[in-house]
């Protein structure tokens, strides 16, 4: 059976020095709303008569320019705490606290300290006492320039030496990861302490005053729950130990944007045929009976009066035209509102109906009819009777340079779709194969192709970015090449198709693949990588972080071949399963959390933690690890395979929350180093030739490695 060494006592708080006497004043005050600037244009947009509305998210389209940096807010039990975060000046420790927001980390955890008059803790604990799970410790930051104010936060690190002078292990001025305060006065013991507390931002908006209500609370010692609560602020005083009816908590964290601070109307110059509302951030544009078009102006006012206006246009009315076979020529050309010029071509064969909505939209009596009028968009394009050389092309140039496509629908085959002045929205189907696909953005679309892999054609697909989309193809995709695949609603959007090639994107590549029935061959992400990944095998893998996602490769195992043959994370992977039922051959990241890599092996994420095999017969063949290399940190890691070549984990949390580990019934290296907060660092370690736990346990003896929750499992 696997050797356990658990932590012999729960982590600590953090510690503070002895608060400096100060004279509170309310310095974060003065950061109140002072003027708006325009941010994000508002496209003109159009409508039907008497038809859905259209809304619209006004996020981002106005600024408010006494906020530089990115907004959190904090909901807690008591009300909202809005941060400004100063994400230029002190870029690390922003992320930091940016990620743990982002993997809902702070979501139901305790202010668990306040010492009046001084701070308010939070950041690390959930009411049972249990430490959150923790990222990388990060490089101290601090600047005398941003000093520890009332109302700002700051990050709380260890001591390097305890109040006799003796080495605190893993203390020091970079030992920050979860836990920040906010500074209830002046404190510039701080500024001096283990290097100075890094602040990276101030409470704003007035919200200064929910944590002058917490910080008024009474404080009770509830170290019978956990040490970690000796100064716990509750909103009632308990009998006995403290219930979730008297915890302050941290409900959720999130990154919010500016106008959510500032009060925002519309008007319109016609309402019969415009009528705009705006509720919650989103305005909502009605649409009257009768055709034409209204400008409507937006405005937003911030708490001192001042405010600032942007104007578009809204159209009412379409006309729709025929091009192709007995329509009025190959070639549609038409002038958009926005004082661009754009057009609509279809050769070889078949016809199209485009819908297009707009202005004074019709059609000249001319020989070779001409479009009157301006389009504000293409509202759908229909077409019937095409074949495999037929293209479909639409351009834009000039204005901004994009026209607004609200739907695609093709009978049959295409040999060409190119569409790369297009912001593509709504539903776009190809009833037939389509050999090349050119697109622009892609907004909360969904792309539906045609053909099967008996059609013997491969399609490649090219677009700017994709934004909550879904793609679905019944030809094998032979490459995508995109600028991002980005996902804003929690969920990525999907590829499906019965095999895909080659995926490149210059930035995020936050979509979930489906293409069980071939190998990837390279998958490249310039940005982060989120989504599940299904297919039979992956040559090459890079990206820069891992977001989460399950991806499961299907290929069975062979010897001398890899299922995933080379993976390389330059930065971190988060919550990701990886399931192969053959060999990996190498991994390369930089940091991991809560992590799981399976080579060979029946273990499914229902089973309880250390998630590994707890029997011989749950390795399913002989697949290989070849190798594992952990640059900077890993915590709740699983890794199960059948043998293992070199495995360096690099600094490894073994006071984490859960077991997690190591299983395997032969590994060539093993090497780490143990990192706990309580006990310290630890020894280096470099085992080697590891097929006996019995071995194993006596060689951890020997080393005396505090190995707490890591668990490995030798069979």
């Amino acid at each position: 059976m696997p050797s356990v060494i658990r932590s012999r006592a729960r982590r600590s708080s953090r510690l503070l020095p002895v608060p400096a006497p100060s004279n509170p004043i309310e310095a974060l005050e003065r950061r109140t709303l002072l003027s708006v600037a325009v941010g994000s244009t508002i496209k003109n947009t159009f409508g039907l008569p008497g038809g859905a509305p259209t809304d619209i998210n006004l996020a981002g389209a106005f600024d408010d320019t006494a906020v530089q940096g990115v907004v959190a807010r904090l909901n807690t039990s008591l009300g909202n705490v809005d941060i400004e975060l100063y994400d230029k000046a002190v870029t690390k420790t922003v992320q930091n606290f940016v990620n743990y927001i982002a993997n809902n980390l702070y979501n139901q955890t305790v202010l668990h300290r306040l010492v009046s008059g001084f701070v308010l803790q939070g950041g690390g604990y959930i009411q049972t006492g249990a430490h959150i799970q923790e990222g990388p410790k990060i490089k101290n930051e601090f600047s005398t320039a941003r000093p520890n104010l009332r109302g700002t936060i700051s990050m709380v690190t260890v001591p390097a030496t305890d109040s006799l002078g003796n080495p605190v292990p893993g203390g020091g001025p970079n030992s920050a990861t979860s836990e920040w305060v906010i500074n209830l006065a002046d404190n510039p013991s701080l500024d001096t302490s283990n290097g100075g507390f890094t602040v990276f931002g101030q409470v704003i908006n007035g919200t200064l005053s929910v944590v002058d209500q917490i910080a008024a609370l009474p404080i009770i010692d509830a170290s019978a729950v956990s040490p970690v609560f000796s100064e716990l602020p509750v909103r009632n005083t308990p009998a006995g130990n403290p219930t979730a009816d008297d915890f302050v908590f941290i409900n959720s964290a999130g990154i919010i944007a500016d106008t959510q601070f500032l009060t925002l109307s519309a008007t319109s110059d016609d309402p019969s045929i415009v009528n705009p509302t705006v509720s919650d951030g989103i305005l909502r544009l009605n649409y009257g009976s009768q055709q034409g078009s209204a400008r409507i102006t937006v405005t937003a006012r911030d708490s001192s009066g001042n405010e600032s206006s942007q104007t578009f246009t809204a159209g009412v009315g379409e006309y729709t035209v025929q091009i192709g076979s007995g329509g009025i020529g190959s070639k549609l050309d038409f002038a958009e509102s926005d004082g661009g010029k754009g057009s609509i071509a279809l050769s070889k064969s078949g016809s199209a109906f485009v819908r297009l909505a707009g202005e004074g939209l019709g059609l000249t009596n001319d020989k070779k009819p001409k479009l009157t009028g301006t389009v504000s968009a293409i509202d759908d394009i229909t077409t019937i009777d095409t074949g495999t050389g037929t293209s479909l092309t639409i351009k834009s140039a000039g204005g901004d340079g994009i026209v607004d496509v609200r739907g695609v629908s093709v009978d049959g085959p295409l040999k060409t779709f190119s569409a790369k002045t297009t912001r593509l929205s709504g539903n776009t189907t190809i009833g037939g194969t389509v050999r090349t696909m050119s697109l622009g953005a892609v907004n909360s679309a969904n792309v539906v192709l045609g053909g099967s892999p008996a059609d013997g054609i491969q399609l490649g697909l090219t677009l700017t970015t994709a934004t909550d989309s879904n793609f679905t193809s019944g030809m094998p995709i032979k490459s995508i090449k995109a600028g991002a695949f980005v996902d804003t609603l929690g969920t990525p959007g999907t590829i499906t198709a019965p095999a895909l090639s080659s995926i490149t994107t210059s930035g995020l590549l936050q979509e979930s693949i489906n293409a069980p029935g071939g190998i990837i061959k390279t998958f490249k992400a310039g940005g982060a990588q989120k989504g599940d990944i299904t297919a039979t095998a992956m040559v090459n893998f890079s990206a820069l972080d891992i977001q989460g996602g399950v991806w499961n490769f299907s290929q069975p195992y062979a010897a001398g071949r890899d299922t995933i043959k080379k993976m390389i994370v330059t930065g971190s992977m988060t919550g990701t399963t990886i399931r192969t039922a053959g060999s990996i051959g190498s991994i390369s990241v930089l940091s991991v959390v809560s992590g799981r890599i399976y080579a060979g092996v029946d273990v499914t994420d229902e089973e309880f933690p250390p998630f590994l095999p707890t029997q011989l017969s749950q390795f399913t063949s002989p697949a290989r690890l070849g190798s594992l290399k952990v640059s900077f940190g890993s915590e709740q890691l699983s890794v199960a395979a059948t043998s293992m070549g070199r495995v360096d984990l690099s600094e490894i949390g073994t006071d984490a929350a859960i077991p997690f580990g190591i299983a395997a019934t032969q590994i060539d290296q093993l090497t780490g180093k143990t990192a706990d907060t309580e006990l310290g660092l630890g020894t280096p370690f470099s085992l080697k030739d590891l097929d006996d736990q019995a071995a194993f346990d006596a060689a951890v003896a020997a080393l005396q490695l505090p190995t707490g929750n890591f668990i490995v499992s030798l069979f």
